[in-house]
């Protein structure tokens, strides 16, 4: 959830996302989940990120709340977590700054993971 803290109003992600442990952020959102933010008086910030391999791209970040993740729910408003938005394919990703609240057991052969508090 990315909250406007002066309006009070919010914008929910639900999404089935994959997994990036290269990746440092909470949750890699496409451009089109702007059109929401701004509908709610949210203007997140231009910013230089780094990917991966080196590229360094200008994408937008805000702040934002995990408020469940799988069977997992926290008080509200939930875990802080950082959401980097940029392109315009579909699909959502989540990395390390949202994974650190779990214990991650990664099966790699059945390219699935296991959280737990």
């Amino acid at each position: 959830m990315i909250p406007n803290p002066t309006n009070g109003r919010q914008v929910p992600f639900n999404a089935e996302c994959m997994v990036d442990t290269g990746f440092y952020g909470g949750i890699f959102l496409p451009d089109t989940f702007l059109i929401d933010l701004r509908s709610i008086g949210v203007e997140p910030s231009a910013t230089a990120v780094m990917l991966a391999d080196g590229t360094e791209i200008v994408a937008h970040v805000c702040a934002g709340y995990l408020q469940s993740l799988e069977n997992h729910d926290f008080s509200m408003p939930g875990k802080p977590i950082f959401a980097v938005i940029f392109g315009n394919e579909p699909g959502e990703i989540i990395g390390m700054n949202l994974l650190q609240y779990f214990a991650v057991l990664f099966d790699g052969p059945n390219q699935s993971l296991s959280l737990s508090l």
